[in-house]
């Protein structure tokens, strides 16, 4: 009696000397005496050893096949109502105070839907900026325009953002109100993920406190002179556009 693995999934198959084939999963096998294989939930068979030809172990095309139509024909999973969760990474890109600078982000987000084209809930996260880290506190509010596989969607932000680390050229960082925009589109699967991809306007004020070294010169007689630097104060907002890609469920 000879059992040959397959790749993919396998089924037990015991052919008898009568020309009959059973297929299913040995259950007990016993050299010299009997062998008992299940060929449907609840329906045992025992054969004795005398009456088997041979025991192979073969591929369930059966079994693959619906391996296959779960995975192409599976609906797509349309949530319309409980809880959301989404994880986020962002880039942006805007003035800074060396020029064109961007900055990351990552985020959380948790809230409900409260019907199925609308989402209300609080985003946090770090982000990233040359001036330190901020992390924003903020209420949102998702719409989609539509309510398909692939979905239009516009959102709105707004909290406030705290500071919680500053740069490496500041001597204070605080932060301030924040607020954000942004359409883009949600890409609905056959699991209980879900994708967004979206693009916008993000605004962050900061209050800063930095040290401002004038440049030197060279006096007339070749002597390098450095002025003494001064201190900065005041408010600033980050405005960047920026781009998001988030994972949800």
């Amino acid at each position: 009696m000879a059992r040959a693995q397959e790749s993919g999934p396998v089924q037990d198959v015991i052919y008898l000397h009568n020309g009959s084939v059973i297929r299913g999963k040995i259950l007990q096998q016993t050299p010299g005496d009997s062998v008992t294989i299940q060929i449907l939930p609840g329906r045992i068979l025992t054969f004795s050893t005398r009456e088997v030809e041979a025991i192979t172990m073969e591929e369930d095309f059966e079994e693959k096949a619906l391996i296959q139509y779960r995975r192409t024909r599976r609906p797509v999973v349309m949530k319309s109502t409980g809880l959301y969760h989404r994880f986020s990474v962002g880039l942006g890109l805007g003035q800074g105070r060396w020029g064109v600078q961007g900055n990351g982000s990552l985020g959380y987000h948790i809230g409900y839907i409260v019907k199925p084209r609308l989402r209300v809930g609080l985003a946090s996260g770090f982000d990233f900026y040359n001036g330190g880290v901020i992390t924003p506190v903020m209420a949102e509010a998702q719409a989609d325009l539509v309510f398909k596989k692939v979905t239009p969607v516009a959102r709105v932000q707004l909290g406030y953002g705290f500071g919680i680390s500053s740069g490496w050229a500041n001597e204070v960082f605080r932060g301030g109100p924040v607020g954000q925009v942004a359409l883009g589109f949600r890409f609905r699967t056959r699991t209980r993920f879900e994708w967004m991809l979206t693009g916008g306007f993000k605004a962050q004020q900061t209050y800063q406190e930095f040290m401002d070294w004038p440049p030197g010169q060279i006096t007339a007689g070749g002597i390098w002179v450095q002025p003494d630097p001064g201190l900065v104060t005041g408010t600033r907002r980050y405005q960047r556009t920026f781009i998001e890609l988030g994972i949800g469920f």
